[in-house]
């Protein structure tokens, strides 16, 4: 307690330990300075609450035995604003298209809407709780613009060729113990390939971002951000922003010059190997 709102906490995986630690000591709030979390997927331009009721159609098997019995949630889902205008029917396809869009949306002061990110709804209550948590600062970076952020090239073939550093065919197609962190990473990169089904080209670096947001993201950020309030919703986490000048939680809306960022991974990969 000697270093009130000095400890900055880096959320890149579902918050159940600092949802935990809120719920038993609510008082620790006011030892952190800021949560910097990579989570919520991408923005809800039409009915949030229609595309929600899809979604739980498709996985509800949890709640009703019969697959095709169209049963209401058991809990609430996202109510669409009166601010959006966008026609209902619209093609999730369109909703991609128009992601350019969204800065100025929000900017513009319209509460939007984001999809369900493992993250956050890998345990909604624990991020319900980290969010509800009153005057905690809280930056959030969603797939909407960790997206924009696609590595290719030097680094990624770096990386492979890492990999292969500790493959031996005498272990039946196992890897050696690795001893840089470069062999771990590969290792990594590798096996995340191989579940994409392919010898993937690139990856989009979410958690790295994340740490570079955590620690250069007051002058040398990779993001715009408006300020505003973040809200849970109970069910599958689908996430409500309202945009206020007076809001705690700050919303990634776009990203600034991401090369930048990869030339600077690149380098860090590479060069400082």
């Amino acid at each position: 307690m000697s270093h009130p709102n000095q400890v900055k906490i880096l959320s890149i995986g579902i918050p159940t330990n600092i949802g935990l630690a809120l719920k038993k000591r609510p008082d620790i709030a006011g030892l952190i300075n800021e949560i910097v979390a990579m989570g919520g997927g991408g923005y809800i331009y039409d009915n949030p609450q229609g595309r929600a009721k899809i979604s739980y159609y498709k996985q509800n098997e949890p709640w009703t035995e019969d697959y095709n019995m169209k049963v209401e949630p058991p809990f609430p889902l996202p109510t669409p604003s009166n601010s959006e205008k966008r026609d209902t029917n619209e093609t999730e396809n369109n909703n991609e298209n128009n992601s350019n869009e969204m800065p100025n949306f929000v900017i513009n002061g319209n509460i939007v809407h984001l999809f369900p990110n493992h993250n956050f709804s890998g345990d909604t209550i624990a991020s319900k709780i980290m969010f509800d948590t009153p005057d905690l600062r809280i930056r959030i970076i969603p797939h909407a613009v960790t997206s924009k952020f696609w590595l290719t090239g030097r680094s990624i073939e770096h990386l492979k060729n890492k990999s292969q550093e500790l493959f031996d065919k005498s272990l039946e197609l196992k890897f050696r113990e690795p001893t840089q962190p470069s062999q771990v990473v590969g290792i990594n990169l590798y096996e995340w390939f191989i579940r994409r089904n392919g010898n993937g080209n690139g990856q989009c670096p979410h958690d790295p971002l994340t740490v570079h947001e955590a620690a250069f993201g007051s002058d040398l950020s990779s993001a715009k951000y408006i300020p505003g309030t973040f809200i849970i919703h109970k069910w599958a986490a689908y996430a409500t922003f309202v945009p206020h000048n007076d809001g705690k939680h700050l919303l990634g809306i776009e990203a600034i010059n991401p090369d930048d960022f990869l030339n600077q991974l690149t380098s860090v990969l590479i060069e400082k190997d």
